[in-house]
Order: C-alpha cells, then structure tokens, then sequence
C-alpha cells in the first residue's frame, strides 16, 4: 500500500484559514468556575504546546525511503494546529489570571512514553492523548460558563475529531 498523505496535508493547510476569531474581551468567569477548572486546563494547555521534535524524528525514520514527503508535512501542520490550540488556551488562561505550567508530571509522562518510542509507538500515545483530549473538551465546554472558553473548545473539538482520524488513519497505513 502506498503510503500517501497529501489528502491530510491540503486539508490542515484549509484548516489554517478557517479558524474562527476568539470572542474573549469580555468574558466572565467565576471564582468558583476559575477554581475547578484551573489544573485541568493547565495541564491541557501544557499538553497542547508540544514541538513535536521526536515524533518529527519518528517520522522522518520511517519515510527515509518513502518518495512521498506529504505525511512529514502533514504531520508539521498538525503540530502547528495543536499549538494553536496551546495558544488559544493560554489567551483564555491570561484573561482569567490562570498561571500557566512550565510542566506537569502527566505531560511528562506522555512526553517520555513517545521520546524513544518508533512512529507507530508514538502515534497510539498520541492517539491516546487525542480521544482524552477530545472527552475533556466536550465536558468542559457544556459545564463552562464562559464564552470564550466555549468558543475555544468548540474549535478545539473539530480539530480534535480530524486529529484523531488522522492519526488512526496513520496507524492503518503504516
């Protein structure tokens, strides 16, 4: 089976522009809102901010004979896509005076388990970081008051379903 991406790549480079503007300038939060969600959505944000370098480096063993370079560039705009979203989080955090981490020992985790791992290893990590993701943006947005918040995992959510296809996508064609 050809290993094939450049259906994902022109579909994150379409995402790039359809983003839609946070409406965060006048949000309300409440303390008591601030104060239950604060460590998850730390821990969250600090997930979504990842380089990548080593699943990059996965990546690029595994296609070291493979002519077509569009997954590598797929793969680059999913990162992107995910720093968005660790950009978006920490706009709300900021808005809400919610410090954001230097780290947390689950990310550290999640990080470890893929920094020696080959592509397939870390993909079924990072697979399962997504649908953990995609289950806690869904609780968070219908419990949250905030609009900002609400906006933010809404978009989060789409981008969560395609990341998750994306990456099962991969495990079935590698």
């Amino acid at each position: 089976m050809e290993f094939c991406f450049t259906g994902w790549r022109d579909y994150f480079r379409r995402n790039q522009s359809t983003v839609k503007e946070l409406n965060c300038k006048y949000d309300q939060l409440s303390e008591t809102e601030r104060r239950v969600i604060c460590s998850s959505v730390q821990q969250f944000q600090i997930g979504e901010s990842s380089e990548g370098l080593f699943l990059i480096a996965a990546a690029k063993r595994f296609l070291k004979d493979c002519a077509d370079k569009s997954y590598l560039e797929a793969l680059i705009l999913f990162i992107q896509e995910e720093q968005r979203h660790a950009g978006e989080l920490e706009i709300f955090m900021n808005r809400h005076n919610i410090p954001k981490l230097k780290k947390h020992w689950v990310d550290q985790v999640f990080r470890r388990l893929r920094r020696f791992a080959s592509l397939e290893q870390s993909l079924t990590v990072l697979l399962t970081a997504e649908i953990i993701a995609a289950v806690y943006y869904d609780a968070l947005k219908n419990v949250t008051g905030s609009v900002c918040l609400r906006s933010i995992c809404g978009q989060i959510l789409i981008d969560e379903e395609k990341h998750i296809e994306f990456q099962a996508e991969t495990l079935i064609n590698k």
